[in-house]
Order: structure tokens, then sequence, then C-alpha cells
């Protein structure tokens, strides 16, 4: 016998007091297609009283079949026939997702750098799970969309079988994968042996405005180590002398008959180091390709391409740590570990954290040094090729699942017949009399007197051989940009000894560095990441 008990909260199943009728129901639908809520659908005849609450249980001699929020209230004559529908979605059913979704945010079945979205179907897209509503408690799991050994067997109702190809399946699937950083590039430049041993006669000048270390050049240029060396044995002195005629400003050189001007010749070695930094824009391309074990018949022959850019792998979050007996904003973002994460609410955080209070947007850094020559090939890109190997592991086992079998029958155990079941068909209509699948869709029935079951079973066509998936190393040519420093001594000896000999005013001996740094195009590399093997999915349905 069914009874309909309406409660006025939401309140746990318990076949004592939930035995009654507080409804007078003449037929009833419970229908529930995968990752929905599932609905129950009323005739009834409209009471003479208001309907006592907003939330309704349903069962069957003691077995609960259905929990959920009345979404309508009959209206019009007293004994008139209305439908009515209650939703099995429970009130905290934003607050299940989320919860489900950060649990499942780890390596390799998740990554921030694909997206760092709460969208539960986001995180879901590295588990090849899909989710999966309980109609009983409303409760929230996640679910193999292929499905496990079958928990029923099942006899279609005679007409009522109905077998559907969807699409044709890939033979494989590929991601391609973009990522794009600013590689911070460090290059060292000798300078000394390139001045080598210079003369000059200005070198109190030379000494006063030679660069010290530390001093910035421009263009991302610094000094890291500078002497200035003399070469004491090496001095010389020296003295103009030239006809009265050149210089008669001063009686007393007219009485001497020469110049009377000294100076001296001095020599210096140097050792002059600069580090250039700049940035090059970098882009790295890599393709992961997986192929499907499936049935010849079943799959297109084609590759399915999708192109998927990863995060900004070059930022670095500025965060601070997580700290007990803090106040928290909503936004604010905290490292906890090697995870970033940003508060939902505000809150007080106590002496722990609160996962309930935070949610995961990643790491605080992807790469250990902006230097890198390849992401792909370090430790953290191996991880994001993991994923994507992942991924496609999952759009393949969810494609392969191209046959559609619905059917009558009769009703089964409604405790087996659930959000979260695969079942066996059996007819002679079928290829090899028989076909296993997950059950994606199922309505149970009671009408005129009647207890029947409608089900829609989505079947695999894989060939249900063993593979494994092996990645091997990525190769490609590592870009180097390269920068450059020219240096020149300007004003030696040699080009001061004439104006002095000439009684004109000496040139100063300085040095000029002139940093140029690299071109600003964009260093691109593809990386292909071959793997051996395929995708194993069980041979639920015969096709041939």
């Amino acid at each position: 016998m069914l009874y309909f008990a309406v409660t006025e909260n939401p309140e746990a199943f318990d076949a004592e007091i939930h035995s009654r009728q507080d409804l007078d129901v003449l037929g009833l639908a419970i229908p529930q297609a995968e990752s929905e809520y599932a609905i129950a659908e009323l005739e009834l005849r409209n009471p003479r009283a208001a309907i006592p609450g907003k939330w309704l249980h349903i069962s069957e001699d003691g077995k609960h079949l259905f929990h959920g929020e009345l979404s309508v209230s009959p209206r019009g004559l007293v004994g008139g026939i209305y439908r009515l529908e209650a939703i099995g979605r429970p009130a905290d059913a934003e607050a299940q997702k989320v919860a489900a979704a950060e649990a499942l945010k780890g390596p390799p079945h998740w990554d921030p750098l694909f997206s760092n979205k709460d969208d539960l179907s986001e995180v879901l897209a590295g588990h090849g799970k899909v989710p999966a509503w309980s109609r009983t408690d409303n409760s929230l799991s996640v679910v193999d969309p292929i499905g496990s050994a079958p928990a029923l067997t099942l006899t279609p109702l005679k007409g009522t079988l109905d077998v559907e190809a969807d699409e044709a399946i890939p033979a494989s699937a590929s991601l391609e994968l973009e990522v794009e950083w600013k590689q911070l590039n460090v290059q060292q430049h000798s300078l000394g042996g390139r001045i080598g041993r210079f003369e000059t006669m200005t070198h109190s000048e030379l000494a006063a405005n030679w660069p010290s270390e530390g001093a910035a050049l421009g263009g991302g240029a610094t000094v890291v180590q500078s002497s200035l060396t003399e070469h004491e044995d090496e001095r010389e002195e020296l003295s103009s002398e030239y006809e009265l005629g050149v210089l008669q400003f001063d009686p007393g050189w007219a009485a001497a008959g020469t110049d009377p001007r000294k100076a001296e010749k001095r020599a210096f070695s140097c050792e002059l180091d600069i580090e250039q930094r700049f940035e090059v824009r970098r882009k790295e391309r890599c393709t992961v390709t997986l192929s499907a074990g499936v049935q010849e018949i079943a799959h297109a022959g084609e590759t399915e391409v999708e192109t998927i850019k990863l995060g900004d792998i070059s930022a670095r979050s500025s965060a601070r740590a997580w700290a007990p007996d803090t106040e928290y904003s909503e936004g604010d973002q905290v490292v906890d570990g090697g995870r970033l994460l940003e508060t939902r609410q505000d809150h007080y955080s106590g002496d722990r954290l609160n996962p309930s209070d935070w949610r995961i947007l990643g790491e605080p850094s992807y790469i250990s040094s902006r230097r890198i020559g390849s992401f792909f090939k370090t430790d953290r890109g191996q991880a994001a090729i993991a994923h994507a190997v992942e991924r496609l592991r999952a759009r393949l086992r969810y494609a392969a699942r191209s046959v559609l079998v619905s059917f009558d029958c009769a009703m089964p155990d409604p405790d087996l017949l659930t959000h979260d079941c695969t079942a066996t068909v059996e007819s002679p209509d079928l290829i090899g009399g028989s076909a296993t699948g997950r059950v994606v869709s199922y309505s149970l029935h009671w009408s005129s007197g009647r207890r029947f079951a409608s089900v829609t079973l989505a079947c695999a066509a894989g060939n249900g051989l063993a593979s494994e998936v092996a990645i091997e190393d990525p190769e490609g040519d590592v870009p180097v940009a390269w920068s450059r420093v020219d240096v020149e001594v300007h004003n030696e000896y040699a080009d001061q000894s004439g104006p002095y000999s000439d009684g004109q005013d000496v040139p100063e001996t300085f040095i000029e560095i002139r940093p140029q740094g690299a071109p600003a195009s964009d260093f691109e590399q593809e990386i292909t990441v071959p793997i051996s093997g395929f995708v194993s999915i069980p041979k639920q349905v015969i096709l041939t």
C-alpha cells in the first residue's frame, strides 16, 4: 500500500510516523533522469482543506520511495481531479554541490590551470563521473557513467523494447594544450676582458665616474662586479713643450721660451660584470592523444580535437598564510600548504581551518622559476599532461555510451532501481540476447492498479580489451633569447696626447656601456606527447 505523508519541514523518514494518508492519490509516477532531481507526479482529488505542509514522503509497505518539496498546491472545486508535483531537491543542494566539488579537487583528476571554477560539472570533467541525487534522502553522490557489475536483470514487456544508436564514437580524442608566460631571462656579460688594458691622462675623473657595484644602467642591466686597478709601476710623467707663439698670455712664459705644463699618464685594467634581466613572451603547445577501445562499427574513424588554453603559469600569489583566530572577509585569499584559498563568506577562523569557509583557487605558484625553457618538461607541466589524459579518458568513456536501450518492465524492487545502478536487459530481439548499461532514466508507475517501470539504459559499445596508458617524455627544441651589452672606451691616451701637446683641453677618458635587450618577439615551441595504449571500455552491448 502506498502512503503519502506531508510535513511542514524536511525530516528523516520514519516508517511508523510517515505511513499515513495525508493525500487522496489516484495515480503516481516517480521519474528521474541522470544527474537530475527525482520528481513525484501525483494525480489526486482536491482535498477539502489546505495541504498540511510543504514536504512530501512517499512510501510503500514500509519502503521509502521519495522525499521532496511540493511545488504546486491544487486549487479549484473540492472533489475535482488535479495534478500535484514534488521535486526531490534538498534545501542545501548548492552547498552539497560545492562540498562535492571541493572534495574532488586533487591531481590528476583536477587541475586549476585548466579551470578553477566551482562548477561541479567542470570539476567532474577529469574524473569521468556524473552527479547523482538520491530520491529518498536527497543526498548527492558522484558515480561512474558506465557503471560496475549490474544489480538488476530486467525483462522488457512485449512490444516495448527500443534500441537507438546515438552519434558515432570518436576513434580517438586529442587535447591541444596552450600555455603562455613571460619568461625571465638573466644573462651575465663580462666586460673586463673586452675593455682590456688602457691608458689615460684623466685618471681622477675616470675613477670618480667608474660604475659601482649595484648601479643600474638601464634596459634591465645592473653592475654586479666592478673594480678599477692601476698599474702603478707604469706611471709616466709628461711635459708639454711648444713654441712661444702658441700661448702668450703669461709674460713669464715668454722669458722661459717654452710651456711648462705638467701631466701624468697612468695605465689601468678592470673587472666589470653586467647582469641583464629581461622578459620574453613564451608560448608552448602540447598535443595529447588517446584512442578508444570500442567496436569498430561504433566509431566514426575520426579524432575529436579540443583546444584548451591554460591559465597564467607565471603568476605568483602574494597572499599570506592562513592564520588562526583571525577575522576574514569574503574574497580574502590565503595560502595553506600548497593551496591558494579564497573565503566564501565573512567568518572568524578559530583554531582550525574549516573547509566549508573556503574554496580552492589553485596553487600559489605554478613554476619555480620563470627562467624555464619548457613548461611541459617540468614536473608541473607533466602534471598538466597527466590531467589532460584523465580528461580524455573521461570523455571517451562517456562518449562510448552510444547505444540507448529503452523498455517497460514489471516494477523491480524500488530499492534497487535508483539514481545509481546498472541493469541487464534480456531479450531475443537484442544481438547476443542481452545488453548491460547504466540506468540513465527511469520512471516508477502506479496507475489503475498496475505497477510497472519505464527504463532507459546507456550501453557502452566497447571491445572489452584491457589497456594501459603510458606517457612518453615530451621532446622539443628549447628556444633561447640573447641580450647584448656593447662597451667602448672613449678618449684613451692615444686620443689625449695630441690635444695635450698642442696646448688644447685634454678630453676625459670614459667608458660607454650600452645594454641591448633581446627581441620582443614570441618564442613558440610545440611538443607532441604520444600516448601508447587506449581507453578500455566494457562490451555492454554487441552491435554486429
